[in-house]
C-alpha cells in the first residue's frame, strides 16, 4: 500500500489558526429602540379580542345567574393586568453588544445579558431571548420593524444574520 503526501497539508496544528466558533463576536455598536407602535396596536387588538371572546362564551348564563358576571368582571381584570404587564414590559432604548455580553440601556440603567436561546429574525419583527447575568432571569426583548430606524435596523438585521449563523 503507498501512503501519498497530500500538499498542503500539515501535520502540526497551526496555532494562527483558531476555529470560528472560538473567535469571540465583534462589537455591535449600541442601535436606538424606540417604542413601537405596532407592537402596541397588536398588543391592544389581541386583548379586545380575548375580552369579546369571553364576553361571548358567557353571555348566555350572565343573565341567568350573579356570578357569571362577577367572572366575567374578573376575566376582564386578569386580561387589564396582562395587557398592562406586557405595555410595561416593551423596551425602549439602546441595545449593543460587547466582549460577548448584550448591554441594554434605558433611563440610565445598564444591564447586561446574555442569550438564552435562539434569536427570531423575521422582517417585521426580532426576538431576542435574553438572560440577565446577574439574577439569570429571562427576558424576551422584541423588537418590531418601527421601533428602529432604517439604519439601525439594517446594522441590527446584518450583525445578527452574519455573526449568529449556526454553526454546523
Amino acid at each position: 500500500m503507498l501512503f501519498v503526501q497530500i500538499p498542503g497539508y500539515k501535520k502540526t496544528a497551526d496555532l494562527q489558526a483558531v476555529s470560528s466558533s472560538s473567535k469571540p463576536l465583534p462589537v455591535l455598536v449600541a442601535v436606538s429602540i424606540f417604542p413601537s407602535r405596532w407592537l402596541l396596536y397588536f398588543y391592544r387588538c389581541t386583548y379586545l379580542l380575548l375580552a369579546a371572546c369571553l364576553l361571548l362564551i358567557i353571555f348566555p348564563w350572565l343573565i341567568t345567574n350573579i356570578a357569571w358576571a362577577i367572572l366575567l368582571v374578573a376575566g376582564w381584570w386578569g386580561l387589564w393586568r396582562g395587557y398592562r404587564y406586557q405595555q410595561k414590559d416593551l423596551f425602549a432604548g439602546e441595545l449593543g453588544f460587547e466582549s460577548g455580553e448584550w448591554l441594554l440601556k434605558a433611563v440610565g440603567v445598564t444591564g447586561k445579558y446574555q442569550l438564552a436561546g435562539e434569536v427570531l429574525c423575521w422582517p417585521l419583527l426580532i426576538i431576542l431571548p435574553l438572560r440577565e447575568l446577574d439574577t439569570r432571569k429571562c427576558r424576551y426583548l422584541l423588537i418590531a420593524n418601527d421601533s428602529l430606524s432604517p439604519v439601525d435596523g439594517a446594522r441590527l438585521r446584518t450583525w445578527l444574520r452574519v455573526c449568529l449563523k449556526p454553526k454546523t
